[in-house]
């Protein structure tokens, strides 16, 4: 929907109009370059991140340690056992592998994505033509169903890419003003992070105002 516009224009509407399989080609690659490529080098430097903390994960351990005796002594509650801390510990060990693992299923999925991508854009029309004429409603309400979708799909697009920006913002004022080591990496991954559901930005800044408020110092990169 969101390069259905680009590519009318790119083939139909200029001086000299590119081929087809040209345009496609450009659009997907643009495409890929905006909106893939950041999120892959964001990634990349993550398992950086990933890597750190299987280096020093007996200190992560000491401060996840240290916080569970603090909750211990305000609620009487343990939240983490020696048998727990093990278990944290074995757990660590598979992280990277398994981060890896992800990434290369990810690739795949990228790739099929892209695959299917292309001919849904070089047959644009046709398909469009089919979805009309197998739509169960006349004429006029399905120009006003397929209008609502693209509609929804631009707002949603557009409001979630606003959002992540404005989140990233404030996470990294935030980050910067409590001290955190690379506030703007924090802030991309937060941003990144606002595209999940349910969870969201909540799973990095959570642990970073743990770390900060059980250790009294900011977490270093």
């Amino acid at each position: 929907i969101l390069l259905r516009q680009p590519l009318v224009f790119l083939t139909e509407r200029l001086k000299k109009p590119l081929p087809k399989p040209l345009a496609v080609s450009v659009l997907i690659l643009a495409s890929f370059v905006v909106m893939v490529l950041p999120v892959l080098l964001v990634s990349l430097m993550l398992s950086s991140k990933l890597n750190f903390l299987i280096v020093h994960y007996t200190d992560v351990l000491h401060v996840l340690d240290a916080w569970s005796k603090q909750l211990s002594e305000v609620t009487g509650f343990e939240l983490l056992s020696e048998s727990n801390l093990a278990k944290v510990a074995g757990l660590a060990a598979n992280i990277l592998p398994a981060f890896v693992s992800a990434t290369a299923s990810v690739l795949a999925d990228i790739f099929v994505l892209y695959f299917v991508l292309f001919f849904l854009l070089y047959n644009s029309a046709p398909l469009e033509n089919f979805v009309r004429q197998n739509l169960p409603f006349n004429n006029g309400n399905n120009r006003l169903l397929l209008n609502e979708l693209k509609q929804q799909t631009y707002a949603n697009t557009l409001g979630m890419v606003v959002l992540a920006i404005l989140q990233g913002v404030a996470a990294f004022i935030g980050y910067w003003l409590i001290g955190v080591k690379e506030p703007f990496f924090w802030a991309v991954i937060t941003g990144i992070m606002s595209f999940l559901p349910v969870v969201g930005t909540v799973i990095v800044w959570a642990p970073l105002a743990i770390f900060t408020y059980t250790t009294g110092t900011p977490l270093q990169g």
